[in-house]
């Protein structure tokens, strides 16, 4: 499976770059509407925080803490 891009020039999808297709082969098209995609923002203060654990730690520690944690 090989994902490439392309655009819809109002007759035909036009692909990025020329890919040798058989005739007649199967393909999966996905249409993204970038316009949607635009105006759903990401806030990223909700992430805000997030890490503050493993800061002031080896990985290795944060991560046997994870595990001792999570048995209760």
């Amino acid at each position: 499976m090989l994902a490439v891009k392309g655009y819809y020039n109002g007759k035909r999808i036009i692909l990025d770059k020329d890919y040798k297709l058989k005739k007649r082969q199967k393909v999966v098209v996905t249409i993204i509407d970038v316009d949607e995609q635009v105006k759903k923002r990401v806030d990223f203060m909700k992430y805000k925080g997030i890490g503050k654990g493993i800061r002031n730690k080896d990985a290795q520690e944060y991560i046997k803490d994870l595990r001792n944690n999570d048995r209760c």
